[in-house]
């Protein structure tokens, strides 16, 4: 079963799917095809006015003021995607470098790039048939965009570059080939379209919140067993403590569930000492104070990763505390 990607309300979880199932097919909601072939249109208009429109007839940088001729325009964004093929370091996971794909398809989804809808159906394809672009994992300059990652992506479109194929690390061209693609030539604006982004970071933001996600669900676990294990008591769990504390609510909430049926362990005086007991406060006490702090974290770095990816998706955050209040349930 596929992926189907809805630009403004793709979920994490969505993601999420993309980034732990690598064989998945993904493609993107039909409905954001008339968007996208409109935009196409406006491009293609500006492409063969007399109007000069940066990076659509015009060069790049110092050669803004240069025209170009609308029968060169397809070479111009050829030469973009190649020149900016420069990363370096060791190739990105696959699993990772989909979800890059998937991320750049929600942002041109959106229909304001100007791409047409068969370089939309290429990224489609490729996904689908597992052709995934060997993408090094140094070359993003940050807020300045992911330009040689993203180079390297279109890159694959073009039949240029590198792939993996079933495990196998071959020419794109010949990846492409083996699976009954054939590679694409750019239209107008479209080589600034697919290399302009932070899809790349986006993508490292998504699986960091993830790890981040379950390596806290472990943390409830532990925390968790800790208290049956040293028969202390789930009283200062109870919500009715902190009313005024909502990021510790939540963590009352996917903590207190594991705990069920352990209140046994409140009759104190036929379990544990004196001392004991005083251990169960300085306990309690802990697991309040550490576990509160790293729920702010994991909203911090939630609302991050939705400032990244706010033309991809919407409502990260929200979406991420509901991940939390029922990750134990």
């Amino acid at each position: 079963m596929s992926v189907v990607l809805t630009p403004g309300s793709t979920t994490l979880s969505q993601l999420e799917v993309i980034w732990r199932s690598p064989h998945r097919a993904i493609e993107l909601d039909t409905a954001a095809r008339p968007k996208i072939e409109a935009s196409a249109k406006l491009v293609r208009t500006a492409a063969n006015g007399e109007e000069a429109v940066y990076g659509v007839n015009t060069g790049f940088g110092k050669l803004a003021a240069v025209k170009i001729a609308p029968h060169d325009t397809a070479t111009l964004q050829r030469n973009l995607i190649l020149s900016h093929c420069c990363g370096v370091g060791e190739p990105l996971d696959t699993a990772t470098t989909r979800l890059m794909m998937a991320l750049k398809l929600l942002s041109v989804g959106r229909g304001a790039s100007g791409v047409q809808w068969r370089t939309v159906a290429m990224l489609e394809a490729m996904l689908a048939k597992g052709v995934t672009p060997i993408v090094p994992s140094q070359g993003s300059v940050g807020a300045s965009g992911d330009l040689a990652p993203l180079a390297h992506m279109a890159a694959v479109m073009l039949g240029e570059g590198e792939a993996v194929l079933a495990g196998e690390r071959i020419s794109a061209s010949i990846a492409l080939g083996k699976v009954g693609l054939e590679a694409i030539t750019l239209g107008p604006k479209e080589g600034l379209a697919l290399i302009n982004g932070t899809q790349f970071i986006a993508a490292h933001a998504v699986v960091a919140v993830d790890k981040f996600h379950n390596c806290l669900t472990q943390a409830d676990i532990i925390g968790a067993l800790m208290v049956e294990g040293l028969q202390g008591s789930i009283k200062p769990f109870y919500k009715e403590y902190f009313s005024t504390f909502d990021r510790q609510l939540l963590l009352v909430d996917c903590f207190t569930p594991l705990n069920r049926g352990k209140a046994q362990f409140d009759d104190m005086s036929q379990a544990l000492n004196g001392i004991m007991e005083s251990f169960k406060f300085g306990q309690s006490t802990l697991l309040k104070r550490l576990f509160s702090p790293r729920i702010d974290k994991l909203l911090f770095a939630a609302s991050k990763v939705d400032h990244i990816t706010r033309s991809q998706q919407s409502n990260v955050l929200a979406l991420l505390t509901q991940l939390v209040k029922q990750s134990q349930r």
